[in-house]
């Protein structure tokens, strides 16, 4: 499955992505650290009343670090994503990356107060 969203990854025309406060980046991985309010499009009407990060704007958060450490990488496929906790704003959110080249795979966590919320491996 492919995600399709670099215009969103590249120009965020429709302010699905926060402000970061923290990244740190290196060749094959890196983090961003963000504050989640729950005025970001998507949040607040995915539940009427019960603010919650959709699965979509999770793997958009990856991408858009992807893109951070690799601009010419692209997602070609989902291998395996376990969402283990939802993500309701406002809180802190960590997003760590981890390229492995050689077997062409990424390896993600999405993080709240140091419990994961959000884990996968994405195919390039």
């Amino acid at each position: 499955m492919s995600l399709n969203m670099e215009s969103s990854v590249h120009n965020n025309p429709d302010g699905l992505l926060p402000s970061v406060f923290k990244s740190e980046l290196s060749d094959n991985s890196g983090s961003l650290h963000f504050y989640l309010e729950d005025k970001l499009p998507g949040i607040s009407g995915h539940f009427p009343g019960y603010p919650l990060a959709p699965g979509y704007l999770q793997l958009l958060w990856v991408e858009f670090l992807l893109k951070k450490i690799n601009p010419y990488a692209k997602i070609s496929a989902i291998k395996d994503v376990k969402f283990k906790g939802e993500i309701n704003p406002p809180c802190e959110v960590s997003v760590l990356l981890k390229l492995n080249i050689d077997s062409s795979e990424l390896e993600f966590k999405i993080m709240v107060l140091n419990a994961t919320k959000t884990s996968g491996i994405l195919k390039l």
